[in-house]
């Protein structure tokens, strides 16, 4: 076996998150990719794209999260460049959330039934 970290990036899939979805509204609920992307559940359900990551503040390491959008404009590709773009930003000493990388530009994909569709 290899000697590789046990933390994995692109744990998801589209069926993944539609199954997760069906499962109702309730508490703030979590459903990582890996690498500190995660979709978070509101408890109005509503879903959105979260990214966690550490930033050098002075002299402490400093926890910040950055949330890239909801799932109905940002696809799980995008959220996961985004995941990569914020996390190399966040390296070099600047703040995710003062910059967005993810076009504003709604998406191309809609939603049939619970399904996502490009």
């Amino acid at each position: 076996m290899g000697g590789g970290n046990a933390r994995s990036l692109s744990r998801l899939n589209v069926r993944r998150i539609e199954s997760w979805l069906k499962t109702g509204e309730g508490p703030v609920k979590k459903l990582s990719d890996g690498g500190g992307l995660a979709l978070v559940r509101l408890p109005s359900g509503t879903a959105t794209w979260q990214l966690k990551y550490r930033i050098k503040e002075g002299d402490k390491l400093k926890e910040r999260t950055y949330s890239i959008g909801p799932l109905d404009r940002v696809r799980l590709a995008e959220a996961r460049k985004e995941r990569e773009q914020a996390k190399a930003a966040a390296q070099a000493g600047h703040r995710s959330s003062a910059r967005r990388v993810v076009s504003t530009e709604p998406q191309r994909s809609h939603r049939v039934g619970n399904s996502l569709v490009s």
